[in-house]
């Protein structure tokens, strides 16, 4: 069972080829694609959309053996497609590629050992925090026994599991449970080495230049360090939810379709993880259009190189949504929902919040007195007052970065002043948590400013001309 289990990487990997087998042409031979920011960006893709198109076949099929027999199979085409597109694009090949970004190698080295370090905390250490255990995992249990995922299981009467929830984590942790045939503390957990490693790759793809690559890494794997490998699925939305408006800012940009994979995966992931991510996805989706708004009217912007058809765009945002989607509408025909109790009343339980002559205030302080968020803010004012005094381009990634990150706070507090619960209790059990997903996008935020103001005059991006 441990050889299956270590089959996992190729058989995520190979289902991955398959979902974007409408893209595969254009990842191996668009103008950057040589480039190691764009190699890491595809790979990372690939895991990312495996992971999704995974979750997608137990959501259709439920049944777990039957759902990981189809993957299988996926999984063994989608490496034969692979290798025949690897095959075919080398023989096309005229040029060595740029291998310039020393820096990327070194930080690829430090990322490989951050995960090392949280792959030991992951299996070694039991679940012992209670949201992790009582929702994620024990959602992930009752797959796991029931060999499927259906309206048989009592989803509906346990409220304290929050039944609702999206189930790519726990579905994820079922397979692994039944790979190896029998359930315990640890074992499961290796589903956060699924999600933790794209993430992990999709970051090296940003490590191009020492200050600005040392800064997101740092801001990315150590504020979320205990949400990353005690079972809880905060971390990891925060991590998604970075990866996609980064991926997608340089996707606007330069238009390498390893961007766009690798964006439209990570916000499906995202989106797959906890309910938060169907509001991100709202977020990213404004911020996506307010960026290419500036893109357009910002002659420096690459807006003219479309390697990839618009047939495979839709393809893949297909392929990246159809779980939330999927998800949603199974959901609602369970007769599922969510414990905050969102409904017509909820703007009438706002205004009654509002006048409330402390509630706003509450939230506020609990919000930006948590270390997350300050330390994120502070950063991002300090880049912003340097790019300003260098008078570089502000780079039209960080403007869906930024909107996304600013819709997403503001959302967030809209949730708190409708909530149904006791507010200081909502505020002291949730906000350190909550805020991560903010906190990851304005520190992306910050490193696309210290990017710019880290690179040399007149350098040319990956894949792109100046």
């Amino acid at each position: 069972m441990p050889a299956a289990i270590s089959l996992a990487p190729l058989y995520l990997f190979g289902i991955g080829l398959v979902a974007a087998a409408p893209l595969l042409e254009a990842l191996a031979t668009a103008p950057g694609a040589r480039e190691p920011a764009q190699r890491w960006a595809n790979i990372a893709g690939l895991f990312a959309i495996g992971i999704l198109t995974n979750y997608l076949l137990v959501l259709l099929l439920g049944s777990l053996p039957v759902a990981l027999a189809v993957g299988s199979i996926l999984a063994v085409v989608g490496l034969a497609l692979g290798v025949r597109t690897r095959i075919r694009s080398r023989a096309a090949e005229r040029s060595p590629g740029n291998t310039s970004e020393s820096w990327l190698w070194v930080f690829a080295l430090l990322v490989a050992t951050i995960v090392f370090l949280y792959a030991v905390l992951i299996l070694t250490l039991p679940l012992t925090h209670w949201d992790a255990r009582s929702i994620w995992f024990f959602q992930a249990k009752i797959i796991y026994f029931a060999g499927a995922l259906t309206s048989d299981s009592p989803w509906s009467t346990l409220e304290f599991a929050h039944g609702d929830y999206p189930k790519l984590l726990p579905t994820l942790a079922a397979q692994v449970a039944a790979v190896a045939g029998f359930w315990n503390e640890t074992l499961p957990k290796s589903a956060l080495l699924a999600l933790l490693v794209p993430a992990a790759l999709g970051a090296i793809s940003f490590a191009n230049r020492p200050v600005s690559a040392a800064f997101l890494i740092a801001m990315l794997f150590f504020p979320t360090y205990s949400v990353l490998w005690n079972g809880y699925a905060d971390g990891y939305l925060a991590l998604y939810s970075v990866l996609c408006v980064l991926a997608l800012g340089r996707w606007i940009e330069q238009r390498n379709p390893g961007d766009l994979l690798l964006g439209l995966a990570a916000l499906g992931i995202a989106a797959s993880l906890k309910n938060e991510g169907l509001y991100f996805l709202l977020c990213a989706a404004v911020g996506s259009a307010i960026a290419a708004t500036t893109a357009r009217g910002n002659s420096g912007a690459h807006t003219d190189s479309r390697p990839s058809g618009l047939p495979a765009v839709a393809w893949i945002a297909a392929v990246s949504l159809a779980g939330p989607l999927t998800w949603g509408i199974t959901k609602r025909a369970w007769g599922l929902t969510n414990d905050l109790g969102l409904s017509d009343e909820t703007i009438a339980i706002i205004w009654g919040r509002l006048s409330e002559p402390d509630a706003l205030t509450s939230i506020l302080n609990a919000l930006f007195q948590t270390f997350e968020l300050v330390g994120a803010i502070v950063p991002l004012a300090l880049a912003l007052v340097a790019a300003t005094l260098f008078r570089v381009r502000i780079p039209t990634a960080f403007w869906l970065a930024f909107t996304t990150a600013a819709l997403y706070l503001a959302g967030i507090i809209g949730v708190y002043l409708a909530t149904p619960y006791e507010l200081a209790w909502h505020l002291e059990t949730s906000a350190g948590r909550t805020v991560l997903p903010i906190f990851a996008i304005f520190s992306g935020a910050t490193f696309l400013l210290l990017d710019v103001i880290e690179r040399p005059a007149g350098a040319a991006r990956p894949g792109g001309t100046e």
